[in-house]
């Protein structure tokens, strides 16, 4: 059927897009990296009903970059979307899966200069930064002090 005529013609179907080459320094995972991640069970509780597959880095292009290395992980609804305790609504959590992925990838595919070109951060950095921070330095500075 010619759908030209119509007051809405259908487009046409989008084409896939391929990964430029040279963009992963591996190759298109079909399972996830990240140690201790069963299919079908939760990463964090271990629970085995409403299991959803959780991008570790998502949004702006991430979701895909995060699909083709593995750096994917299994949660139940209550540790994705709903929970206080959840992915996408608890900072703590969120960041501690992400510094869990990107030692993951630096085991398994490359360097940190690669992961860093891929998903244009850092979660590892200030983990070390906090570590060799001199102790006074790390009490809030109040008005009086300056």
């Amino acid at each position: 059927m010619n759908y030209d005529n119509l007051k809405f013609p259908k487009q046409g179907k989008k084409k896939r897009k391929k990964p430029k080459p040279g963009k992963y320094p591996c190759e298109r995972q079909k399972e996830s990296i990240i140690p201790g991640d069963k299919k079908g069970r939760c990463y964090i509780c271990g629970s085995h009903v409403n299991i959803q597959n959780h991008h570790i880095f998502f949004g702006n292009g991430n979701r895909k970059n995060s699909d083709y290395c593995g750096l994917t992980v299994h949660l139940c609804l209550e540790h994705h979307k709903e929970g206080k305790m959840s992915a996408h609504k608890n900072r703590e959590v969120n960041y501690r899966l992400r510094q869990i992925a990107q030692r993951a990838f630096e085991r398994e595919h490359g360097s940190r200069e690669d992961f860093m070109r891929i998903f244009g951060e850092n979660c590892l950095e200030e983990e070390y930064e906090k570590k060799n921070e001199p102790i006074q330095d790390r009490r809030p500075k109040w008005k009086t002090d300056l």
